[in-house]
């Protein structure tokens, strides 16, 4: 079982990829699927989201479409 540590800046999410710097609407998207993972959990520690929420799927989206991944 996941347990998070209450408090503030006690998590951080590094991102290795295409950019240099992260556009600030991709980093506040990815904060915010990580607090709705951390509340999820709250509720029912075994079950999560598969998919993110639908504002944060929007976001990521975009930078999915006009930056595709080389496969």
């Amino acid at each position: 079982m996941a347990v998070w540590t209450p408090g503030i800046d006690n998590y951080r999410i590094q991102y290795q990829a295409g950019y240099s710097t992260i556009p600030n609407d991709l980093q506040e998207a990815c904060a915010e699927w990580t607090a709705a993972l951390f509340w999820q959990t709250k509720s029912n520690p075994v079950v999560y989201p598969a998919t993110p929420p639908a504002h944060v799927a929007l976001i990521v989206d975009h930078y999915r479409q006009s930056h595709p991944m080389p496969i």
